[in-house]
C-alpha cells in the first residue's frame, strides 16, 4: 500500500479509533494478574499510542509530501540516469553588492591562506541598481579562484535558489550545492564554478514566484538582470552564460528564469519544479488582471505559442510525486518541448518532494550543466581545461550521465 495518499490514511484512521474501543470491550477479559494478562494490556495500549503518533504522522507526511514512499523512508530511493528530449512535442556597479557579516549555518568561515585548498564562502547582500530590491546572498568560491594558475580565469557562474518559504541555511544545511559541486569537480565530472546562493524571495513573505509584477517588485528583472550585473562587477565571473538551478519554487524559478532570458541563463535546472505559476493569499495578485502577464508567466503557454528558447533545461522528478505538479506535469511539460530549446529528464524511482531525493539528483545534474556552461552552446559537448592549467580535467562525455551507484528510473 502506498505511503501517500487516502487509502493508508482511512486504514490507520479507522485502526486507531477501533483499538481503543477493542482495548476497553476486552480489558476484563485481560484483568486476570497473570504474566500474559498484563503483557496484553501493556501491549494494547501501547499499540493503540502508536496507531494515534502514525495517523498524525501520515496526515503530516500527506500536507507537506515529506516522503513519498517506503522506500523513501527507508533511504532506498534510486536515481535514475538523465534522457535527452529534443524537438518533439512526445546601473550601480560594485557598491550594488557589499559583503556582510551574516552568517548562516553551514557556511564555512576559512582563514586566508586555506583558500587555495577549500575555497570560501562569502556572505553578501546584493542590491539592485535597475529594480530596487535587496538580497542577503552567500557567494561560493571554489579552491582554483585563488590559485596561481587561474588567476587571470573568468569562472561560469551557477545561481543557486532555495524553495518557498525557506532560507539560506537550508541549502548550507539540507542540500549543500557548493559541496555537491565540489565533489563533482574532484571526481573531474564538472568544472570549478562560482555559485551565488540565495532564496527566490527577496520581497519576503510575499511568494512572488519570481515574477515582474505590474506595479510591483520586480523579481525576475532582480535576478535576470541586477544579480548577474553586481555579482560580475565584484567576483571574477563572467557577466552573462550563466546557470542557475533550484528547486520546488525555486525549480520554477530557474525553467522561467533561463525561457524569458535565455542569453544570461541558457542553462537551468529544475529540480522537482513546476511550469506554471499561480496565485493564492502569499502570493497576492501577480498578473495585475493581465492575461497576457498571465500567460507570459505560464511556461507551458510560452513553449506552445512562442518560438522556443535556445536553451537547455533538466527537469528532475520523482515517481512518488504524484500531486498535480509531480512527475506527470514534468513529464507533459517534457512532451511539449521543440528544438532549438532542448529539455533532458531525469526520473528518481520512488522520490518525493523533498531533501533526500533532491540530494540523490545533485551529482549528475551539476555534472550536466557544467559540460554546458563550458561549452558556450546548449546540448555541446565538453571542453579542453584551460592550457595554462592541469589542475581539473574536463567534464567527461556521453549521451547520458548517470548518477554513482544508481539504477535506472522506469
Amino acid at each position: 500500500m502506498s505511503l501517500t495518499g487516502v487509502p493508508l490514511l482511512v486504514l490507520v484512521g479507522l485502526l486507531a479509533v477501533l483499538l481503543p474501543v477493542l482495548t476497553v470491550v476486552g480489558w476484563r477479559r485481560l484483568g486476570r494478574s497473570s504474566i500474559g494478562a498484563v503483557a496484553g494490556r501493556i501491549g494494547l495500549v501501547v499499540l493503540s499510542q502508536v496507531l494515534a503518533v502514525s495517523f498524525v504522522a501520515l496526515s503530516v507526511n500527506d500536507s507537506g509530501y515529506f516522503y513519498g514512499s517506503w522506500s523513501d523512508v527507508m533511504g532506498q530511493t534510486h536515481t535514475g540516469h538523465i534522457v535527452h528530449v529534443r524537438g518533439s512535442r512526445a546601473h550601480g556597479g560594485p557598491a550594488g553588492l557589499t559583503v556582510t557579516h551574516a552568517r548562516f549555518g553551514g557556511a564555512r568561515q576559512t582563514p586566508r591562506a586555506q583558500w587555495p585548498r577549500v575555497g570560501r564562502v562569502l556572505p553578501v547582500n546584493i542590491a539592485g541598481a535597475t529594480t530596487g530590491l535587496r538580497q542577503q546572498a552567500l557567494i561560493y568560491e571554489p579552491p582554483q579562484y585563488f590559485q596561481h594558475a587561474w588567476a587571470r580565469h573568468r569562472f561560469p557562474a551557477i545561481l543557486g535558489l532555495t524553495g518557498y518559504p525557506s532560507t539560506i541555511g537550508s541549502v548550507t544545511h539540507a542540500l549543500q550545492y557548493a559541496s555537491a559541486l565540489e565533489s563533482d569537480v574532484r571526481h573531474h565530472t564538472a568544472r570549478p564554478a562560482v555559485m551565488v546562493i540565495t532564496t527566490p524571495n527577496p520581497v519576503f513573505p510575499r511568494d512572488t514566484q519570481c515574477t515582474d509584477v505590474p506595479g510591483g517588485p520586480q523579481v525576475l528583472s532582480y535576478f535576470t538582470q541586477d544579480v548577474p550585473h553586481e555579482v560580475a562587477s565584484f567576483v571574477r565571473v563572467r557577466p552573462d552564460h550563466w546557470g542557475v538551478i533550484g528547486y520546488s519554487t525555486g525549480g520554477y524559478c530557474a525553467a522561467k528564469m533561463a525561457m524569458t532570458a535565455p542569453y544570461q541563463f541558457p542553462v537551468a535546472i529544475s529540480l522537482s519544479g513546476y511550469f506554471t505559476d499561480y496565485e493564492y493569499h502569499l502570493s497576492g495578485n501577480l498578473w495585475g488582471g493581465s492575461t497576457q502577464v498571465e500567460d507570459m508567466n505560464n511556461l507551458d503557454w510560452r513553449i506552445t505559442h512562442l518560438p522556443a528558447p535556445p536553451i537547455s533545461l533538466l527537469a528532475t522528478t520523482g515517481t512518488a510525486e504524484l500531486d498535480p505538479y509531480g512527475v506527470t506535469n514534468t513529464l507533459r511539460f517534457a512532451s511539449l518541448v521543440r528544438a532549438p530549446m532542448r529539455l533532458d529528464k531525469l526520473v528518481v524511482r520512488g522520490g518525493a518532494h523533498n531533501f533526500g531525493t533532491w540530494g540523490k539528483e545533485l551529482f549528475p545534474a551539476f555534472a550536466w550543466m557544467s559540460r554546458r556552461l563550458e561549452a558556450g552552446t546548449p546540448g555541446a559537448g565538453p571542453v579542453s581545461a584551460p592550457a595554462h592549467t592541469q589542475s581539473s580535467r574536463p567534464a567527461s562525455h556521453g549521451g547520458e550521465v548517470q548518477a554513482r551507484g544508481a539504477s535506472m528510473a522506469p
